[in-house]
């Protein structure tokens, strides 16, 4: 839906991807716990700020939108550490 919308729009509402932000950390937790680097929330929460960190500076230069950094912490949260990076 994010991609639909940001082809068509050009513009990526952040509320779409903190709900999917949320439910990739809560299942991370369900599934395999707090964890560590390579599984679990923590390896999520790693993941969320690999891949949404260098993009908040990017919004902050104002090159890209908070909605498209939502989104880069969505995958990151969903692969997790090390994934996320690569």
């Amino acid at each position: 839906v994010c991609a639909l919308l940001d082809w068509r729009r050009r513009r990526v509402p952040v509320v779409l991807p903190l709900g999917g932000l949320g439910l990739l950390l809560a299942v991370r937790l369900a599934l395999d716990g707090v964890g560590g680097l390579e599984a679990g929330l923590i390896s999520g929460v790693l993941g969320l700020a690999g891949c949404a960190g260098p993009f908040a500076l990017l919004a902050l230069s104002s090159r890209v939108g908070w909605g498209d950094v939502a989104l880069l912490a969505g995958v990151g949260a969903g692969l997790g550490m090390p994934r996320a990076l690569t």
